[in-house]
């Protein structure tokens, strides 16, 4: 079983290495139409946004859908963490 999981705040940040400067979630939010505290909820994995964000965010930061949405699958999960743990143990 998994669930998906969004990179939002990660392409927030990609975006702003991309243009220079820092870009507040407020200024994002004003930029694509909806409030600040939606697009924390967005980027702190509290919401999926709808079909309109979701392309808002992908025409502004310049990626696709699967770059901000991914599955992620809790047996490969908790595998990759236990690896890190006895990697780090070791």
């Amino acid at each position: 079983m998994g669930k998906i999981v969004g990179r939002f705040r990660q392409a927030r940040l990609n975006y702003q290495s991309k243009i220079g400067r820092v870009v507040t979630m407020e200024e994002v939010a004003d930029m694509i139409g909806i409030s600040r505290q939606s697009l924390s909820d967005i980027e702190n994995r509290n919401a999926i946004p709808r079909h309109k964000t979701l392309a808002a965010l992908c025409k502004l930061y310049g990626v696709q859908p699967g770059d901000l949405l991914v599955y992620e699958d809790w047996a490969t999960r908790r595998a990759a963490l236990a690896g890190t743990v006895h990697s780090t143990a070791g």
